[in-house]
């Protein structure tokens, strides 16, 4: 990959497991970007922002980073 991602369709999102909303989501950005030749890219936050934001609130996540 170019380390220049100049035109690039992002699924932004907490992606702490694939369920199917994921796979969905991902399925639309790689179809747009497609569409339109450009590269497809998933970004997830890490930590969970409402770990650091409030982190009595912060939710159990599925699947580590890892």
């Amino acid at each position: 990959m170019p380390s220049d991602l100049g035109g690039t369709v992002v699924a932004l999102g907490i992606f702490d497991g694939v369920h199917r909303g994921h796979q969905e989501l991902f399925k639309i950005t790689k179809a747009l970007a497609k569409e339109d030749k450009l590269f497809s890219l998933a970004y997830t936050f890490h930590p969970h922002p409402a770990a650091i934001l409030n982190p009595k609130l912060a939710p159990h996540l599925i699947e580590s980073v890892e």
